[in-house]
Parts: C-alpha cells; sequence; structure tokens
C-alpha cells in the first residue's frame, strides 16, 4: 500500500511539474510589476506621503528587480532599479529641501527598509567586475533630476548610491538609533529594540555596506542582529514571579520556525525588567505569533547570511526549518493558509485584521517563501514548497488580466523568486511581446522562447518602455539568444540593419 501512495504522489507532482513548466510566470510578473508601479508612482509622489510606498512598497519591488536580473540576465530589470531609485532618492528629505536631515519621514524602520534593497543593488553591482564597468545607456531619466550628478556606467550609479545609503545608515547610527544590547531602535530614546521584523531593513543595508567596505563597525552591528534571532530572551514574569529565558526562533514537533512578534524587544532584557507600563508577563510576550506576511520579511536577512556563505549565523537546517515553517505550518494541506508562522488563525501581529482573523487573510504572502524551495527534499511523500506555492499561483493569480486586491510589494518580490525557482527547474517556455533593444543584451533560456510582438498589450514591461507591437533590435546592437530546444520569431520581429544578432540552439 505504501509503493501504491508513493507511486500516485509521483504521478500527481510530475504533472504538476510539467504544467508549471508552460505556466507564464515571468509574463505575470512583468505585467503585475508594470501595474503596481504605476500605482505607486515613485518618480511622481510628493515628499509628504512617500515614505511608506518606498519603504513598505517599492523596497521590496526594487529586491525583485535584483532577483530578476540573476535569473534571465536581463538588463533591462537593473535599469528600472536604477531610474525608479533615482525617483526615491530624489525625494530624501534633504535633497527634496524638506529639512536636513537624509530622511524620508517619520517611520524609521521604513527608511531601513529603503537603504536595505538599495546596499543590495551597490554590493551586487560593485562586487561583479565586468557589470560595473558596463557603459550606460544614455536613457534621459538618468540625468532628468535635481541631484547634480551624471553616470556613465554601472559602477558610478553604484558608487554615487553607496554614498547617499551610508549618509543615511549612519546619520540613524550617529543620532543614536543603535543600541548595542537590543539593535535598531524605533526613538533613539527607546530602551527596547524595534520588533524583529522592524530591524531588518537596517540590518541588510550594514551587512551590504560592511562587506563591501570591510567595516567592521557596520558588519558588527548586523552580526549583532542575526545573532538575536536565536539568542535568549531573558525577562521576569512580575506577575508569576517567574524568570523566562527562551530564543526567539522556536522548534515546533514539525521540525519548523515559528516565534513572537515581539522579537528581543523587552527592554534591558539580560537585567530582566520591561517597561512598569508594560506590566510584562508570558502571556502578554508570546500573545501575538508573527503573521506570514512580517515572517517572509524576517527571512530576508536568513536567506541573505545564508547566500553569502555566512552559515555560522544561518544554515542549511534553517533554512529547511524555515521551509517547513511554510509546508507544515502555514499550509493548511486543503491549498489554503493560515495567517500566523506557528500555524494559526488569530490572534496574529497583523493590525489591520481585527479579531478573529478570516481563514486565508495572508494567502497572497505564499508567493514570499519562494526563496525557500531549494530545500525542499524528494525523500518524503509530502508536497513540498515549490508544488504548494506553483499550485496556489494557478488557481489564484495565473494569466489573470489584473492582480487582485492585496497584491503588492513584497508578494512582487515573491512573485520573482518563483520565476527564479521556475527557471531553474527548466525547460520552459518563454513568450517575449513587443520591446525596444537600445543596448547589448543577451535573453538565455532552458526550453522554448517565443518573441511574439503582435500578442502584446500596453506598454512594455522593459526599459525604453513602447507601446508599439513590434521587438526590434536597434542598429549598433549586440544580442545572442539561445534557447535549449527552439527559438520562434514571429511576425514584428525586427533586427535593424547594424545590429548583430547571433540566435543559438544550444541542447
Amino acid at each position: 500500500m505504501k509503493r501504491l501512495v508513493g507511486f500516485w504522489f509521483l504521478i500527481l507532482h510530475s504533472q504538476l511539474f510539467c504544467q508549471s513548466t508552460t505556466l507564464p510566470i515571468k509574463e505575470d510578473y512583468d505585467r503585475f510589476n508594470q501595474e503596481l508601479t504605476n500605482r505607486y508612482n515613485p518618480c511622481g509622489i510628493g515628499t509628504e506621503k512617500d515614505q511608506t510606498v518606498f519603504g513598505d512598497g517599492m523596497s521590496h519591488i526594487l529586491d525583485g528587480y535584483l532577483t530578476m536580473y540573476k535569473t534571465t540576465g536581463d538588463k533591462s530589470y537593473l535599469y528600472k532599479f536604477i531610474l525608479q531609485s533615482l525617483c526615491i532618492i530624489e525625494n530624501r528629505h534633504d535633497l527634496a529641501g524638506v529639512s536636513d536631515q537624509p530622511i524620508w519621514g517619520e517611520l524609521t524602520y521604513e527608511d531601513g527598509l529603503i537603504i536595505g534593497s538599495m546596499a543590495h543593488f551597490v554590493y551586487d553591482v560593485l562586487m561583479d567586475k565586468e557589470l560595473s564597468e558596463s557603459k550606460l545607456y544614455a536613457f534621459p531619466e538618468l540625468n532628468a533630476h535635481a541631484l547634480n550628478t551624471s553616470f556613465t556606467s554601472f559602477r558610478d550609479v553604484a558608487e554615487w548610491m553607496d554614498g547617499q545609503v551610508q549618509k543615511t545608515l549612519f546619520w540613524y547610527i550617529n543620532q543614536g538609533y543603535w543600541n548595542d544590547l537590543t539593535g535598531f531602535l524605533d526613538q533613539p530614546q527607546d530602551q527596547s529594540g524595534l520588533v524583529v521584523n522592524k530591524q531588518v531593513g537596517f540590518a541588510r543595508a550594514a551587512l551590504y555596506i560592511g562587506l563591501l567596505h570591510k567595516e567592521l563597525g557596520l558588519l558588527e552591528k548586523a552580526n549583532r542582529v542575526a545573532r538575536l534571532y536565536k539568542e535568549p530572551v531573558v525577562f521576569y514574569d512580575r506577575k508569576a514571579k517567574k524568570k523566562y529565558n527562551a530564543p526567539m526562533l522556536m522548534i515546533d514537533d514539525q521540525d519548523a520556525y515559528w516565534w513572537y512578534h515581539y522579537g528581543w524587544t523587552i527592554p534591558y532584557r539580560k537585567k530582566e525588567w520591561w517597561q512598569k507600563k508594560a506590566q510584562p508577563s508570558y502571556k502578554s510576550y508570546t500573545y501575538n505569533a508573527e503573521d506570514i506576511s512580517h515572517g517572509a520579511l524576517v527571512s530576508y536577512l536568513m536567506v541573505d547570511y545564508y547566500r553569502l556563505g555566512f552559515h555560522e549565523y544561518f544554515g542549511k537546517d534553517d533554512m529547511r526549518r524555515m521551509r517547513n515553517t511554510f509546508v507544515r505550518n502555514i499550509n493548511d494541506g486543503q491549498g489554503g493558509f493560515y495567517n500566523a508562522v506557528n500555524g494559526t488563525d488569530f490572534p496574529i501581529s497583523d493590525t489591520k485584521c481585527k479579531g478573529e482573523c478570516p481563514h486565508n487573510y495572508h494567502a497572497l504572502k505564499a508567493l514570499s517563501y519562494s526563496p525557500f524551495v531549494p530545500f525542499d527534499s524528494c525523500y518524503t511523500q509530502e508536497k513540498g514548497a515549490y508544488d504548494i506555492i506553483v499550485s496556489y499561483y494557478t488557481t489564484a493569480l495565473s494569466s489573470q488580466r489584473s492582480f487582485p486586491k492585496g497584491y503588492c510589494c513584497g508578494m512582487n518580490k515573491g512573485h520573482a523568486e518563483l520565476v527564479q525557482q521556475q527557471w531553474l527547474k527548466g525547460p520552459i517556455t518563454l513568450r517575449f511581446f513587443h520591446r525596444k533593444i537600445v543596448y547589448n543584451q543577451d535573453f538565455n533560456i532552458d526550453g522554448d522562447l517565443i518573441i511574439s510582438p503582435l500578442d502584446g498589450e500596453g506598454l512594455s514591461y522593459a526599459e525604453p518602455q513602447i507601446i508599439e507591437k513590434k521587438w526590434a533590435i536597434e542598429s549598433g546592437v549586440k544580442s545572442t539568444v539561445t534557447a535549449s530546444k527552439s527559438i520562434q520569431l514571429k511576425s514584428g520581429t525586427h533586427f535593424k540593419s547594424g545590429s548583430r544578432v547571433h540566435l543559438r540552439i544550444n541542447e
């Protein structure tokens, strides 16, 4: 009987995998990203209400562009990152003439998210010699801003952005927003650190800039936050007259992690007391489990450390347990998702969801757990993270004309990560629509590549954006298009005189 169960599991898994290879996940990503950035309008928003749009919104999208570039090699995602980041930096208060402070607003953690994503870009570009030395195409928008600077290479942009990130990061540190005991603070006078998901942006900025410049002070700050994930949270429950000492990351009987929303925010926890007004008790501390939306954000730093090779902080066991958090706790086994990382619907940390949150309230956040797909095991009969996410994606998102309500920022980053996992599994079918290629650009795909300009609608996703239904490589541009199975060129495809195009099948 066990063999039979395993046999049917393999059949169902194979059917789902075959289906996933033809899903237009990248094409959907591009459409949704275009719609989302048009809605956020990063280059048209005023300075008064921009911080949340940039911090809780655009920062995740910027990270998604880096994932898409690493996955596809398509420089259009880097240009999107640059052009939108210039608009974001242009709105910073010191540069916009609001004040002399290099910040965007009053919500501290959102500034951290902004500079965390920009630091990621700076590190990736400057650590890639070939990319950093590449010339920039002279988009008018590169110099149509009030930043009093110009750029000719990717290195120029990255080095300038490096300086802007450091200016904001060190401003916060020098103004007292750092505590050696509890990490980054919401206000300098606070005695407790930011809740765990709000530490992540600053810690990422400190990590990437610290690594790039071998700045030990920044690296130690990032490492301190990383260590706090697993260090004991110590406090004295005055009501119960009992001392508690447990790590933030708890391991349950599913070999999965779960944690409390507060993280390690108890002030002076080594001295074992809270603020008097808080009346600390174990019940009040553990009341809210982290919801899966904030939980995905908490995982950003863990994944960064793992991918950068700092496995003494977060290793393969940690990645496996986070995968199990999604597969065994968050996944309800019926195609839906619980709202909290411990496998419950409430109470959770999301203040927008009052009382008993309806099941699947955070379902779209499932895409944000795509980075844990590589830690699926082929030695178990349970569905893996990839199968679960793709199955949900097929019914909730695939080929919709417009993204559903609740799709935003972090989901768009998760969507990019799902594209990456699909491409890694390959072969796939990739469809290109209309596009004007004005800089050297190669395209590589494991599978079938179809260029079908007449099927495109609206603005093209790439830079420069065009509405004409054509796929054109301009004169003087070099491009190699490689696929493992087939390359199909349909009506509307133009290789202009003077362009150098090489099409090849590489099995």
